[in-house]
């Protein structure tokens, strides 16, 4: 498989104990760029450190999980992208999640995501979506503020759903974790919608993970790995502009 062809759309590298081994190790397994996201403060501002907008690339947002207690940093995002430009690549991760809504409340992340949204739009930078029991609403909330592009993150979502978001021009995202219904969007929506991510270290291992995952993609779909390689990395440089 050619190296130029793998790219993790999604992971945190600032998260594992030594980022600079696990972006050594993905960079020899083929794995030609990696995209840091983060969803607080502390690791928005990791990730801008680690990324050099070669092979190790930024996005910045204030997610679910942190939307009332970093709320007044989304002030920041704007200059924070402009300052960095080439580095951030998108906002995000951001949107919706109904297992913290105890804690961080239902009104303020989408307010947060919302005005994140906005902030992507005036920057012409696509925004990662983390959508959680909440897909409806984000799918509603996405309607009234039209954002530029958008990737869904870890899709949990339908096969039904996910064509009617690529129909919409948005990206799914296909975690390194395939069950039945993520093999059943990769059998039904168009590879030209599809990009990859490993989410780790909070779900997969390593970045390396992206090798394994594009090669089940292939076997799912019956077509040569290279061609699904080449088309998902286009897609994942489309969408990031890298």
């Amino acid at each position: 498989m050619e190296s130029s062809a793998l790219i993790d759309a999604h992971c945190h590298l600032n998260l594992f104990e030594d980022p600079k081994t696990i972006i050594r190790e993905a960079m020899n397994a083929g794995v030609k760029a990696l995209i840091c996201s983060g969803d607080s403060a502390k690791d928005c501002l990791a990730c801008l450190d680690l990324a050099d907008a070669k092979t190790v690339f930024a996005t910045i947002g204030i997610g679910p999980d942190f939307a009332k207690e970093d709320f007044s940093f989304i002030d920041k995002l704007e200059q924070l992208a402009r300052q960095n430009d080439g580095k951030v690549v998108g906002i995000g991760e951001i949107g919706l999640d109904a297992k913290v809504e105890s804690t961080s409340g239902a009104q303020v992340q989408e307010a947060a995501f919302a005005k994140q949204i906005e902030i992507a739009n005036s920057l012409r930078l696509p925004i990662v979506i983390h959508s959680r029991n909440r897909l409806e609403r984000v799918m509603a909330i996405l309607e009234e503020h039209k954002p530029y592009k958008a990737m869904f993150h870890f899709f949990e979502g339908t096969a039904s759903q996910a064509k009617e978001l690529a129909e919409k021009g948005y990206y799914i995202s296909i975690p390194a974790r395939l069950n039945s219904e993520r093999k059943k969007i990769i059998r039904t929506i168009s590879i030209s919608s599809i990009v990859v991510e490993t989410d780790s270290p909070v779900a997969g291992k390593s970045p390396v993970e992206i090798v394994g995952l594009v090669d089940e993609i292939a076997k799912i779909r019956n077509v040569d790995k290279e061609a699904v390689a080449s088309g998902i990395a286009q897609n994942i440089r489309n969408l990031f502009n890298i």
